[in-house]
């Protein structure tokens, strides 16, 4: 992207340093970098002297406090839940999980554990299965991706406790939709990610337009 000249560019990380080097060059090229849903790590960029323009995301703890009251709603309190991360040290992941923890604690719950599957469907698969043998009286199950939730919704099956345990996830995909539609996935939480794209297209062309105003 940098090397073809454009006047801006936003950037959705995969982790919070993978980008760091791509928004110093752009620095030094002084292109405006608009930061859009997770968030890169400050201390990095400010240890190589760089620095986004913007930070554009929407509120990813409310997101996990809306699937935290929801399975409240399938899950009597004092019974015991779980939550099956994204990538470790990645903010979206670390909002997702405490903001489920914090409002399914302040309902009564059991977070008995919480553990990364890295965004990914195997691993999710792994881990649910893991989580459910290690804890035979888990209620509820809360993905911070519906890609992850997908893949813990046939853990279920192949455990037999499809509908016993309450999958919950984030995203609103198509895939996921349908698997509720469907009555296997049990909830998940949409983002609007049209709007996020947008605000960050919006904030992106008023920095390029100021800034050719003052030069």
């Amino acid at each position: 992207m940098l090397g073809k000249d454009y006047d801006g560019t936003s950037l959705p990380p995969i982790t919070a340093v993978n980008l760091v080097p791509a928004v110093k060059k752009a620095n030094e090229m002084k292109i405006p970098v608009i930061n859009v849903d997770d968030k890169i790590d400050e201390k990095p960029l400010k240890d190589v002297e760089a620095k986004t323009t913007a930070y554009i995301s929407t509120d990813n703890v409310q997101v996990g406090g809306k699937a935290a009251e929801y399975v409240r709603t399938r899950v009597s309190s004092g019974n015991e839940v779980a939550i099956i991360e994204g990538m470790s040290g990645v903010s979206e992941s670390i909002q997702r999980r405490d903001g489920f923890r914090s409002k399914a604690e302040a309902r009564g719950l059991k977070v008995v554990t919480s553990q990364p599957a890295d965004w990914d469907r195997i691993k999710a698969w792994d881990v649910a299965t893991n989580v459910m043998n290690r804890f035979p009286n888990l209620k509820a199950i809360y993905c911070c991706n519906d890609t992850m939730a997908l893949r813990a919704v046939q853990a279920t099956e192949n455990a037999g406790k499809l509908g016993k345990v309450i999958i919950a996830a984030t995203d609103g995909i198509d895939e996921a939709v349908e698997s509720v539609k469907a009555g296997k996935l049990d909830a998940t939480i949409a983002q609007d990610p049209y709007e996020e794209g947008a605000t960050a297209l919006r904030t992106l062309l008023s920095v390029i337009s100021f800034d050719r105003m003052v030069t």
